[in-house]
């Protein structure tokens, strides 16, 4: 398990992928790792979440928003249009959890801290369209 604590630097978007007949919600959190003034390490990781519970989360996910996030890392890696090897990090359907407020249009509007959907029922996947 693998606890993580960031700035959202690539904002939610949510897509159908037929291939697995579910949506998918994906964006990137950047973990600041510096020890020091003199090195800045940033860590930079992709993020997804599947189905009802991305969906909801999706307007929330604004660059900026600080997150925590709590799951099984893994690394990837592919090649660029350059022709470099590019190493990567992500989780899949991590908890996610918000540690700052959202300034909103309108105040009477509640943000929640967490985002927690039920069980899903997959007999109304890919039933509505994006």
């Amino acid at each position: 398990m693998t606890i993580i604590t960031g700035r959202i630097s690539i904002a939610g978007t949510t897509k159908y992928v037929e291939k697995i007949s579910d949506t998918v919600t994906s964006f990137s959190v950047a973990e600041d790792r510096t020890k020091s003034k003199d090195k800045p390490k940033v860590k930079f990781w992709r993020i997804s979440k599947f189905g009802k519970t991305g969906k909801a989360l999706q307007p929330y996910l604004q660059t900026g928003r600080i997150v925590t996030i709590e799951g099984d890392a893994e690394d990837g890696c592919y090649i660029n249009k350059e022709g470099k090897p590019v190493s990567y990090l992500y989780m899949v359907n991590p908890k996610v959890k918000f540690l700052d407020g959202m300034k909103h249009e309108d105040p009477t509007v509640a943000i929640p801290d967490e985002i927690v959907v039920e069980e899903e029922d997959t007999d109304d996947v890919g039933d509505e369209p994006l």
